[in-house]
Parts: C-alpha cells; sequence; structure tokens
C-alpha cells in the first residue's frame, strides 16, 4: 500500500473521530463533581417552642439572599440536637420491582411467580402501622446498579453516559452517606455485592464481598450474605450493617420475573425480612429497599416504569411516625434516602445530594410540645426540611461558583454543537472526494468461487458441546468434572491459533504459481473468514448460533449473486457495497440485539467461566464481540467484493477506494444520527431513544473501520507473501537453468 493511499486512509479516519469527539463533547454532558463535604453537628431541634419558630422564620426570610447566610445550622446552639436510632441494618435487595410486594390476585397466568410471595411487608404494616412505613421507590434512569448505588449515598443524579462506568468501577470521591458515618466513627459491617467494596475501598469494620457479575449464579452472594448476616445483628461493635442481596436480579436477567426461580428467590428474601425483624434492637432502624426494577424480560438500565420502580420499607420497634396515609402509598424519589437516613442517624447531609427528606419520618422529631398534635408535627417536619433546603442550597452556590471557572467555550454548547455537526459533513465531503479518482479496472468472468474450508477438529468439539447438551446432565458432569466450558475454552483456543497462523502464512499452498492467483486469494479470504466465524459463534451462545449461521449463509448466497451479475459497471460496485452495508445491519437486530442497554447479551462476559469474572478487560471484549458481530463480520468480508469479481490486479487502488466507499455508507448514516440527536436535544425521549442509538452508531463505525481496516491489511499481506513466493520461484528456476 503506497504512502499516498496510507495517508488518505488515515487523514479520513482522523476526520471521523473528531467529528465524533466534537459532538459528544458538546452532547453528553458531564456532571461535576463538588469536592467538599459537609460538616457540623445535625441541626434537628426538637423541642417544639418560639425559638424555634423563630429559627425557621430568620431561615425563610434568609434563604433567597446571600447563601452564606443561610448556614445558620453550623452556628446555632446544638445542646437540643437528637438522633432518632443508633443503629441501622439496611438491606438492598437487588432489581426489587414494586409489585413484587403487591399483594393482588394474578390477572395473567405468569404473574402468579412474583404476586404474593413477599407477604411480610403487607403483614407488618397491618400488624404495626406506627412502627412500619412503605414507599414506592422511583429511581432515576440509568438503572445499573453502580449508578444506583452512587444515587443512594451521595445523593445525586447520574448522566447518560454515566451508563459506561457500570463495570470496574472506581472510588467514589464526592461526599457521600459512608464517608459520613466513618467521619463520626460509626462502624460499618458490608456484605454481598462486591461493587460496594470498589466505590467504598479501606472505608468498612467488617467486609464480606462476593463476585456480582456472574448473572447465571443465583444462589452465591445470596448465601454467602446469610452466613454473616445474623451473626454481625447479635454482635455490639457495629453501627450500621449493609446487606446487599443480588439473587433476584440474577433470576431475572437469567430466567426473566415469569418463572419458578423467580419464585423461590422472593420467598426466600420474605423469609431473610421476617427473620431480621425478629432479632430488631429497640435502637435500630431496618431499610429494606431495592436499587431498581426490571422489565418483563428481566433487564435493566433504561428508564420503563417497571425499571425505575422499586420499593422503600421502614421497620422500627419504637413508634416511626404518626402520619396517615390512608390508603396510598406515597412515592418517593430514590435521592430521598440519602437525606433521610443522614438526618435519622444524625449525620450530616452529604454536601452533593439533591434529595430531599421524607418527612413522615420526622413528625415525631421533638420532645416537648406547645401547640396541638398536627401544628408539632408541621413544625418537626419543618426543621428537618430546613437543614435539608440549607445543605441543598450550599451545594448549588458552590456548584454555581464552580461553573464559572470553566472555560468560556465549554459554556457554549449550541457552537459547539454546530461545530461538530460541520465536523461530522466533512468526512463524508472527503469521501466524494475520493470517490472523483477513476482507476482502470480490467474485468475478468470468475470461473469458481474457492470459500469452503472446515477444521475438523473446532467443529468436532462444537458439536460435542450440542451432543453433551442432549444426554443427561449426570454424564456431563461426570465427564467434564464440573467444569462445563471446558469444550468451549478448547474450541475457541483452536480457533485463535488458527486466525493467527492464517496471518502469519495466508497463502494455503506451498506451490501458488501453479495455481491461478483468483483463487489463491480466495482461499485465503475464505480461511479467514471461517475462523472469525467460528469465533463469533462461539461467542454468540447456544441461543444465537444459529442466527451466526444464518448470516454466514445470506454472505454466501450475496457472493454468488456478485458472480452472475457482475456487469463491469461503477453502478455495481456501489450495489455490492450498500447490501454489504445493510446485512451489516439486518444482522444486528436478527442476532436479538437492539440500540438500548437492556439488549445487551451479558452471558458472553462469562463464555470462559460460568462462575465469575478474572478479567474485566477479557469480558468486555467478549460483550463488544457479541453485541457487534455483525459489523465485524460484514467489514472482513468488504475486500470479497474485489476478489470475487476477479480486481486481484489492482487491489491497492481498488481496496482504498472499496474501503472508503463502505465507510462512507456508515458515515451517512451516522450523519443522520447526529443531525437527529442534535435537533431533537429536547425531546422527551432523548435518553431513551436518541443518545442510546447515537452511542450504538458511533461504537459500530468504529468497530467497521477496525475490521476493514484489518481485512485491507490481511489482502495486502496475502499480496506481499503471494509476489514473495512467485519471486522466489523464479530465482530457483534462473538459477537452475543458470547450472
Amino acid at each position: 500500500m503506497s504512502l499516498k493511499n496510507c495517508l488518505v486512509v488515515l487523514w479520513v479516519y482522523i476526520l471521523y473521530v473528531l467529528g465524533i469527539w466534537f459532538f459528544l463533547s458538546g452532547y453528553l454532558l458531564k456532571r461535576i463533581v463538588v469536592h467538599q463535604n459537609s460538616t457540623g453537628i445535625v441541626n434537628i431541634r426538637t423541642n417544639i417552642n418560639c425559638e424555634n419558630i423563630v429559627y425557621l422564620q430568620n431561615i425563610t426570610e434568609n434563604f433567597d439572599r446571600n447563601e452564606e447566610k443561610t448556614s445558620l445550622s453550623q452556628s446555632a446552639s446544638n445542646k437540643d440536637y437528637l438522633k432518632r436510632f443508633d443503629r441501622a441494618i439496611i438491606i438492598v435487595i437487588d432489581a426489587l420491582r414494586f409489585d413484587f410486594l403487591q399483594d393482588s390476585i394474578p390477572k395473567i397466568p405468569y404473574e402468579k411467580f412474583y404476586l404474593n410471595k413477599m407477604p411480610i411487608f403487607k403483614q407488618m404494616i397491618e400488624k404495626n402501622k406506627d412502627n412500619a412505613l412503605l414507599f414506592r421507590l422511583t429511581a432515576d434512569p440509568p438503572t445499573t446498579t453502580l449508578q444506583r448505588i452512587k444515587g443512594l449515598t451521595t445523593g445525586s443524579l447520574p448522566t447518560f453516559i454515566d451508563v459506561s462506568l457500570n463495570f470496574a468501577s472506581s472510588e467514589i470521591t464526592e461526599d457521600n452517606l459512608i464517608r459520613q458515618m466513618n467521619a463520626l466513627d460509626k462502624r460499618i459491617v458490608f456484605m454481598g455485592d462486591d461493587t460496594w467494596d470498589n466505590l467504598f475501598p479501606n472505608t468498612f469494620h467488617r467486609s464480606f464481598p462476593f463476585p456480582s457479575f456472574n448473572v447465571k449464579d443465583l444462589d452465591t452472594v445470596d448465601d454467602g450474605i446469610l452466613q454473616h448476616l445474623f451473626v454481625e445483628m447479635e454482635k455490639n461493635d457495629s453501627d450500621v450493617i449493609i446487606a446487599h442481596f443480588l439473587g433476584v436480579d440474577h433470576c431475572g436477567h437469567r430466567f426473566g420475573p415469569r418463572h419458578p426461580e423467580m419464585t423461590r428467590k422472593l420467598q426466600q428474601m420474605d423469609k431473610v425480612i421476617s427473620n431480621v425483624i425478629e432479632r430488631l434492637k429497640n435502637d435500630t432502624v431496618l431499610v429494606v429497599l431495592g436499587d431498581h426494577g426490571m422489565t418483563e424480560s428481566g433487564d435493566h438500565g433504561g428508564d420503563s416504569v417497571q425499571e425505575v420502580s422499586t420499593a422503600l420499607f421502614f421497620y422500627s420497634r419504637n413508634k416511626l411516625s404518626n402520619h396517615k396515609f390512608i390508603d396510598i402509598i406515597p412515592t418517593v424519589a430514590q435521592v430521598d434516602i440519602v437525606p433521610t437516613l443522614s438526618l435519622l442517624l444524625g449525620l450530616p447531609i452529604p454536601f452533593s445530594n439533591l434529595g430531599k427528606v421524607i418527612t413522615p419520618l420526622f413528625t415525631l422529631n421533638f420532645k416537648e410540645t406547645c401547640f396541638d398534635d398536627e401544628t408539632d408535627a408541621a413544625i418537626a417536619s419543618a426543621l428537618s426540611t430546613a437543614e435539608n433546603a440549607i445543605q441543598v442550597q450550599r451545594y448549588l452556590h458552590a456548584y454555581r461558583q464552580m461553573s464559572k471557572k470553566l472555560h468560556q467555550d465549554q459554556s457554549h454548547k449550541l457552537f459547539r454543537l454546530a461545530v461538530s455537526l460541520t465536523s461530522e459533513i466533512i468526512p463524508v465531503i472527503a469521501f466524494l472526494g475520493v470517490m472523483s479518482y477513476k482507476y482502470c479496472v480490467k474485468s475478468q468472468t470468475v470461473s469458481s468461487v474457492c470459500i469452503k474450508y472446515g477444521t475438523f477438529f473446532v467443529c468436532m468439539l462444537t458439536s460435542l458441546r450440542w451432543w453433551l447438551n442432549i444426554v443427561s446432565p449426570n454424564i456431563v458432569d461426570r465427564i467434564l468434572k464440573g467444569n462445563e466450558v471446558i469444550l468451549t475454552r478448547a474450541a475457541l483456543l483452536t480457533s485463535i491459533v488458527m486466525f493467527i497462523i492464517i496471518l502469519i502464512y495466508p497463502i494455503l499452498t506451498e506451490k501458488p504459481w501453479e495455481v491461478p492467483s483468483k483463487e489463491i486469494y480466495c482461499g485465503s479470504f475464505a480461511s479467514l473468514l471461517f475462523v472469525v466465524l467460528q469465533i463469533l459463534y462461539l461467542v454468540a451462545g447456544d441461543a444465537l448460533s444459529p442466527a451466526i449461521m444464518l448470516m454466514s449463509f445470506s454472505v454466501i448466497l450475496f457472493a454468488i449473486l456478485i458472480q452472475f451479475s457482475f456487469d463491469g459497471s461503477e453502478s455495481e460496485i456501489w450495489t455490492d457495497i450498500i447490501i454489504l452495508s445493510l446485512l451489516s445491519r439486518h444482522w444486528f437486530y436478527a442476532t436479538a440485539h437492539q440500540s438500548t442497554f437492556t439488549s445487551i447479551q451479558w452471558d458472553a462476559a462469562f463464555l470462559l467461566n460460568h462462575k465469575e469474572i478474572h478479567s474485566y478487560t477479557l469480558s468486555g471484549a467478549l460483550v463488544v464481540i457479541n453485541t457487534f458481530s455483525s459489523f465485524i463480520f460484514h467489514g472482513l468480508a468488504v475486500p470479497g467484493i474485489l476478489i470475487l469479481r476477479d480486481s486481484f490486479y489492482v487491489t491497492t487502488h481498488s481496496m482504498v477506494r472499496l474501503h472508503m466507499k463502505y465507510l462512507l455508507s456508515f458515515g451517512i448514516k451516522l450523519l443522520g444520527t447526529v443531525i437527529a440527536s442534535f435537533v431533537l436535544r429536547r425531546h422527551l425521549m432523548v435518553w431513551k431513544i436518541f443518545s442510546p442509538k447515537l452511542i450504538y452508531e458511533v461504537i459500530g463505525v468504529i468497530i467497521t473501520m477496525l475490521s476493514v481496516s484489518f481485512s485491507h491489511y490481511f489482502m495486502i499481506k496475502v499480496t506481499s507473501m503471494y509476489h514473495k513466493l512467485i519471486r522466489m520461484n523464479l530465482n530457483q528456476m534462473f538459477t537452475s537453468k543458470d547450472k
């Protein structure tokens, strides 16, 4: 490949990347983290008297003035401060959808698997109305576990792009509940989802983390928690116990909510909560909540009602509230838990919190009364709300001050978006310019197509996996000794070794001069596609491997179509490119993928180990390959358009043109998506529909760039080795003649 062609390709790639980066930097907003911590003693005044009424009046009068004047709570007297509880037990049930708690008659047969399976909540409310409170909890999207844990501890709202941080999480640096507990020397015991250990390293008095990403394992995490939970409750050396159960979530991912396993897990959680309540002490508050819900397919991550709707339950042996909800279950935001728990435990509210206190829990927050009960309750609620309002006001003031320090061009988002749109159009114009060059192509008729190549060992391993799935599971366990992925590993490793060998020595015959050159190219190219297809087949899993096979058949039919329809015109090349591009998009959806985060097939991450993830990088790569397998395969198949048209004599120039044309078909689609996202950036469904679509299009273009570039490199490798072997043969012939 000449230097000129390399520079053209590199230039177009740079324009693409710059255009994408410019647009996303202005479109996908990121929240600025304020690194300040709340300090001081919580100002919940417990005597309902004139002094407190004056205090509330001063706050009201000064609230909209200088923000610094509203920080009255830090300088006020603290002799009458009172926290409601000394100890808390927080139970997080991952993916606890609100209707899992409902006591109702199933209207649809499959509802029987999850309705009426957790009666403990209804029983406690009916039995102890003043000691138990139930709320419908609304989570903020994205409804992924890591973002919800951040919301539950910081009280902040995530941005859309934060969903990309759901794996390999790092320490939370902004103020949070855990940090405030540690600042007041409260001893925290944690057990369950190991995500907490990554977010809050070296902060727990004792920690019992368990691997969280094996969605096929329904019991390891939950059973591990049960080994420690009740033992820790009996000890007196902890102030807060946090238990994060994962069985319900994993059951949803593996089977969905319409399955008997969901019944078993919900009943297990019901029994756990019942046992915790029996052992609860008088100075302890029990908090049971879900981090998010799930769809009918068991997925989560979006903003549907089923995904954002979960539950929040408070229970104490002491009276919690005198607030009466009649028969209506109130709805609160998930971030409201942060200020509520802070004040209940006597903690400063985390600095970045945007939630509001759940006031029914503070209607009893007084010792002395001077009015009627309703007035006293209103004043007590107002005091807790005032503390919350002051904290939010301080945070907003700090956020505004920090925003002023940003570079001026960061505030001109519309200008940035306009520039990025222009940057996206430039590559399209550049492609059209490259296409204007005309190269002479000598057309010949292809006599045969050689794209059949098989490896008996890989096919045998793959077939053996299917045969073993048919026989008795006991026999399989005896043969494999519990290591059910050994055949998958062997098949994948063999395919990778074959892939490397083909890259090192792509010519399949020792005497290429005795074989028509078109068959040399065809054989090498078909071998590469077969090995890649085998890898994609394994990564797709048992359920989707038939779709991968059908995808390969469609490409074979496309190759046959090329042979019988070629008339030598330039329009034929464009037709082939458009068909191949459309096929890549068709098979993206035909392999059960969608442009939504809830459709990601996480099972691929456990291809090499069904029990736990040893490498997030490898598991992430497997998920990407699974999701964009269609883009990878069809990108690698692009050179076949030239090979089947017998255009190998002009491979260098034709490959560059073909490369640019194929990317142009994706660039136009990306440009349309960018324009739609820009125009509809204020649309109600922008974060549910348009933004995920934009992210998928960007990743699809990048994957296509890489796969097409690799196929280009491979064809150059074949050409180079082919010419090298021809020269070696000619040298040997001349040497023999000389002798």
